[in-house]
C-alpha cells in the first residue's frame, strides 16, 4: 500500500510541474463587457502566450463567462482590435448553437462559448490583436475580450 501512495505522489507532483503545458488559457483584457464577467479565454491548440495561429489549421476559441444579466438574442463578432476590421464572418449570427448551457442566457449562470474555425490563408503573418465580442441584438456589448496572437 505504501508503494501505491508513493506512486500517487510522483504522479501528482509531475502533473503540477507540467501543468502549464496542458493549460491553454491565454492572457486577455476585458474591453467593455456589460452583461458578463469573463473568467477565461482558451485557444486550442496553443502552447505559448501569445498563441501562434497557423494558417489553414483548425483552431478552437472558448470564452468562459458568468452572465450578469439575461439575454435572449445575442450574436458574435471577431475583429482586429488594433484596426477594427472584421476578421471572421460567422455562418450564423446566433451564438446559441455554440453556447453551453444553451440559450437563453440567464443571470448568474456560468457559460462556455466555443467556436472552431480554420485560420484564413489571407491573414497577414505576424502579431494580431483579436477582439472577440458577444453583442446584444441592438449591438450593445454583452461581452468583449482582447487577446494577443501571432499568425504563422
Amino acid at each position: 500500500m505504501i508503494w501505491w501512495m508513493q506512486l500517487l505522489i510522483i504522479v501528482v507532483c509531475g502533473a503540477i510541474l507540467h501543468l502549464p503545458e496542458f493549460v491553454d488559457a491565454v492572457d486577455f483584457a476585458d474591453c467593455g463587457s456589460t452583461g458578463a464577467i469573463v473568467v477565461s479565454v482558451d485557444v486550442f491548440p496553443c502552447n505559448n502566450d501569445p498563441c501562434t495561429l497557423v494558417k489553414g489549421a483548425l483552431t478552437t476559441f472558448t470564452v468562459n463567462f458568468v452572465a450578469r444579466g439575461g439575454a435572449d438574442s445575442v450574436y458574435s463578432n471577431v475583429r482586429d482590435a488594433s484596426a477594427g476590421s472584421m476578421l471572421v464572418h460567422f455562418p450564423q449570427s446566433d451564438i446559441c448553437p455554440n453556447l453551453a448551457p444553451p440559450c437563453p442566457i440567464l443571470a448568474g449562470e456560468t457559460y462556455s462559448f466555443s467556436y472552431t474555425a480554420t485560420v484564413a490563408q489571407s491573414f497577414q503573418s505576424g502579431p494580431l490583436s483579436i477582439r472577440w465580442e458577444i453583442l446584444y441584438g441592438n449591438g450593445a456589448k454583452f461581452m468583449c475580450v482582447d487577446f494577443q496572437t501571432v499568425i504563422a
